[in-house]
């Protein structure tokens, strides 16, 4: 591997993967160099819970944890609502993105067959990492007791049951009343226009945020202005060096932003946050931020879907919440990091194509917050680990690919990475004739940013150790 010591944003790559940015450590020789990815873009990674796990924790996991008592006749008011509550309305609502609402006896009951065949088959709710890859902050995973609860119930007739007088809690009161203290406005009510024969369409808006100095994100939540539309958002910072790019993207069409399906399509972005539809605003370690450079700006990607509804324009809004400067006067300093194989092939055809990258051997300890992995549509299956010094960790494992459900898993406890440590990504991917999102015969498939292009990345939320020189 060649190491580059004289451009941060410059690419170092080796037959085994690409990563990006240079990190400096003092305690090395000078002028040695560990090239680790700073940047991230990437689409569709949205800040949710995540992965948990102390290396050296051997104890098993707890499988009551969230285990409920089946009555012999359940009904749906006292033991269907309580579960459809924390498990489904988070999106399936009225007027937002899910395809039907479950907020009433009625609705569920018409959709009870539909909602236990997808509960039993794992795919509601998504949760797409593997259950034996960490204990994972958030966990949308449904126990088998509930699913076993729903089951009786509809065998038994869905019946309704008696009307209880207690109101179930509002999804709102798990989240603080903090104000923000940025709000970023997409400054335009937008409407999609996805591309022919597509249900997508990926927007970028620029925001001038106007700081008076560097700040650092612990939490951000976002308010879809049409929640029917919005798929996802994703934040990203924009240097000074980038206006030349940005503006070229914006003059590519006339309409509002640009088009960013893939990446923000700028050098030097760096993502400060994320939502899906039903996330909670999640919060990153007390004193703890991705900083936001005072002369960078805001770049706000919107991922729009008009597969359920394709009417009507949105206009969003999103709350950054800032680490206190009083009570934490000098924060710890997150970065994402980006393992990635840039020099990839996937040949027409090939049903199982394999790509892989890893990491230096890293004489290094690392604190890490989260991690997120990110393919496009062929991606089948998708696991990171990691080989330190006190063993072999498995970070993430997601063995069915879902390109529209993807996340930014941040662990319930931070994870050391005991030097030294290297970690190894691997990407599966079905190019074979059944699989091809648009109908078209296979082709050979390389890495870019087109839905029809490929990636293979790893994103690390780490801290930045102390030796260290960005």
């Amino acid at each position: 591997m060649k190491l580059l010591d004289d451009r941060p944003d410059l690419i170092a790559q080796s037959g085994r993967g690409t990563i990006e940015a240079m990190i400096s450590f003092r305690s090395w020789q000078p002028n040695r160099l560990l090239v680790f990815a700073l940047v991230a873009p990437l689409a569709a990674l949205v800040l949710l819970a995540g992965c948990s796990g102390e290396p050296e924790d051997d104890s098993p996991p707890d499988d009551n944890a969230g285990a409920v008592d089946i009555p012999d006749e359940p009904t749906y008011h006292e033991h269907i609502a309580p579960l459809v509550h924390d498990h489904c309305t988070g999106c399936h609502t009225e007027d937002a993105i899910a395809p039907f609402a479950l907020e009433s006896f009625e609705e569920v009951q018409q959709h009870a067959s539909l909602s236990h065949a997808t509960m039993q088959a794992g795919t509601m709710p998504p949760w797409p990492p593997a259950e034996d890859c960490g204990d994972f902050r958030g966990e949308r995973r449904m126990h088998p007791t509930e699913i076993e609860l729903f089951g009786r119930w509809l065998d038994q007739g869905a019946v309704a049951g008696e009307q209880s007088d207690e109101q179930l809690p509002d999804h709102s009161e798990d989240i603080d009343d903090a104000q923000p203290d940025l709000t970023v406005d997409t400054g335009v009510d937008y409407t999609p226009e996805p591309p022919e024969g597509f249900d997508d369409d990926y927007r970028c808006f620029v925001v001038d945020p106007d700081l008076d100095g560097d700040r650092f994100v612990n939490s951000v939540d976002t308010r879809p202005g049409n929640p029917q539309l919005v798929h996802h958002m994703i934040a990203y910072t924009a240097p000074p060096e980038a206006d030349d790019e940005i503006a070229a993207l914006k003059a590519e069409d006339d309409r509002p932003g640009y088009e960013c399906f893939g990446s923000p399509r700028y050098s030097g972005s760096r993502m400060i946050g994320g939502w899906v539809p039903g996330a909670q605003r999640p919060l990153l370690e007390e004193g703890h931020g991705l900083r936001v450079p005072e002369d960078s700006r805001i770049v706000v990607q919107m991922h729009y879907t008009t597969h359920h509804n394709g009417e009507g324009s949105d206009r969003t809004e999103v709350d950054f919440f800032f680490v206190d400067e009083q009570q934490h006067p000098d924060p710890t300093e997150l970065i994402i990091m980006r393992l990635a194989e840039m020099d990839m092939l996937i040949d027409a055809g090939d049903p199982d194509a394999t790509v892989t990258a890893e990491t230096p051997l890293i004489p290094q300890s690392v604190t890490v917050h989260g991690i997120a992995p990110h393919m496009h549509l062929l991606g089948t299956n998708v696991r990171v680990d990691a080989t330190t010094g006190d063993g072999d960790i498995c970070l993430i494992d997601i063995p069915d690919w879902d390109f529209h459900w993807q996340g930014l898993y941040l662990y319930e406890e931070p994870m050391q990475l005991a030097r030294p440590f290297r970690i190894e990504l691997t990407c599966e991917y079905d190019n074979s004739e059944h699989n091809q999102p648009d109908g078209q015969p296979p082709r050979d498939v390389t890495w870019g940013d087109e839905s029809t292009d490929e990636m293979c990345v790893a994103l690390i939320v780490a801290e930045v150790p102390d030796d260290l020189e960005l």
